[in-house]
This record gives structure tokens, C-alpha cells and sequence, in this order.
């Protein structure tokens, strides 16, 4: 687990290979520990950009859960999204829209209407929509998202810093700069209140206020935001990965 939050993939990947194969053997292919594991290793190989080897145990995973958990279950939907999310990060929105839908679905049937799961789930659509170009659907959904976290968590919460970093990227979209540089800005700040020095999402926020500031003709801001925002990825990805090479 620490090899993989610190976001060596490759190291962390054979040793959940090898905890797979020893779990199949003592508890047999369908226990809830096996599902586990074939579930945090289908994220390996999604962090890894190994989509294909990604969406084949996700989808596996899935099936197994709806036959040993049924067909309502957390467990079921956190697969449901992790599959929604790896197909966002290839790129394929229309593959990622109806699966968070239909998470988002359960997890209202689970948890009821509020509870910081569904948040994500929202919330991670209205990310779906801003990259499809549906941007007046995307803002309710990541406005009810921003307002479900700030009544769970509270004003000072990583996630919170979320959902102001994704409204001020529609904003940027819609051409409202001093919108988005206010929301952009205010993320950045609580990010870095409430997430570890040089989180990947410090990055992902100097880098879009960054961009802002582009647009505003503000180089000169722009380019220690960005020169950071370089550093954080170096850190994290390394200096050839893709999230690396478009700062």
C-alpha cells in the first residue's frame, strides 16, 4: 500500500500478483478478501496506464462481487466507479458516463441522498460532462457535489479543495477568468491546508490556475505555479510519464 501511494506502480504491481495467487489458493476464487485484492490491483494496472489489463480485472472483480454481495452493495458500486474512473483517465467519456450513473443510482438506494461516497460519485461525473462539453449539466452536478461535501466534511477538506478546483476548470472553460482564478485559487490554498507537501493534487491545481494566469496574459505569474506543479509530477510520475510531460 505505501509503494503504491508513493506511486511506484511497477514495484507494487508483482506483489499483488503475488497476494492474489496465495489468496485463491487458501480461500478459493470468490471470497470477499480475493475480490479485494483483484480490485486494488486492477488500480495498479490503471495507474499504470495498462488500461486494457485494467478494465478486464475491473470487469471480473464486478462480476464476482454481484454474484457472491448481490446486485446492491458498496462494494459493488466502489467497483463500478473505479471502472468509471480508469475509462475518464483513458479518455473515454462515453464508456465512463453510464457507469457513474449507474453508481450514482446505487449509492442514492445504499446511503440515501447524502453521504460522501454519492459526493464522489456526482462529482466525478460532472467531470465526465466538463470533458464531454456538457458544461451546463456538468455545474449542477458538481455544485450539488460541492454542497453535499461542504455539509459532510466541512469547510477545510481535501475534497472540498476538489470541487472548487473542478468548478474553477468550467469556469475556465465558459471564459469567466476572475471566476475561475477565484475558485482555482481558493483550491490551491486549501489544498494545501489539508493534503500532505507536494500532493499530486497541489500539482493538478498549480497547474490550472497556472493555465488561468496564461489566459490572462500573466506569465509571469504562470511560471513558478507551473515550475512547482513540474516538480510535484517529476516526483510522483517521473519525468517521462504523459501527466509529467503536459505541464
Amino acid at each position: 500500500m505505501l509503494l503504491r501511494q508513493k506511486g511506484e506502480h511497477a514495484a507494487v504491481e508483482p506483489l499483488y500478483r503475488e497476494a492474489l495467487a496465495l489468496r485463491r489458493r487458501l480461500l478459493g476464487e470468490e471470497h470477499p478478501e480475493v475480490l479485494s485484492t483483484m480490485n486494488n490491483l486492477a488500480v495498479v494496472l490503471h495507474q499504470k496506464e495498462d488500461y486494457d489489463g485494467a478494465e478486464s480485472l475491473h470487469r471480473e472483480t464486478l462480476a464476482l462481487r454481484r454474484k457472491v454481495l448481490g446486485e446492491e452493495h458498496p462494494h459493488v458500486a466502489l467497483t463500478l466507479t473505479n471502472l468509471g474512473w480508469m475509462f475518464y483517465d483513458k479518455g473515454d467519456y462515453d464508456a465512463a458516463e453510464p457507469i457513474y450513473r449507474e453508481a450514482i443510482a446505487m449509492r442514492r438506494r445504499l446511503f440515501g441522498n447524502e453521504h460522501p461516497e454519492l459526493a464522489l460519485s456526482i462529482h466525478t461525473l460532472g467531470l465526465v460532462l466538463v470533458r464531454k462539453g456538457d458544461l451546463d449539466a456538468a455545474e449542477a452536478l458538481l455544485r450539488e457535489a460541492w454542497a453535499m461535501r461542504l455539509k459532510l466534511l466541512g469547510g477545510e477538506h481535501a475534497d472540498v479543495a476538489a470541487s472548487l478546483r473542478a468548478l474553477g476548470e468550467l469556469l475556465h472553460r465558459r471564459g469567466d477568468l476572475a471566476g475561475a482564478e477565484r475558485l482555482t485559487r481558493e483550491a490551491l490554498d486549501l489544498g494545501r491546508r489539508t493534503l500532505p507537501e507536494a500532493h499530486p493534487r497541489t500539482g493538478s491545481a498549480l497547474v490550472a490556475l497556472g493555465r488561468v494566469y496564461i489566459d490572462q496574459g500573466r506569465r509571469g505569474d504562470a511560471e513558478p505555479l507551473l515550475r512547482e506543479a513540474l516538480a510535484i509530477c517529476r516526483a510522483t510520475y517521473g519525468p517521462t510519464h504523459p501527466r509529467t510531460l503536459e505541464v
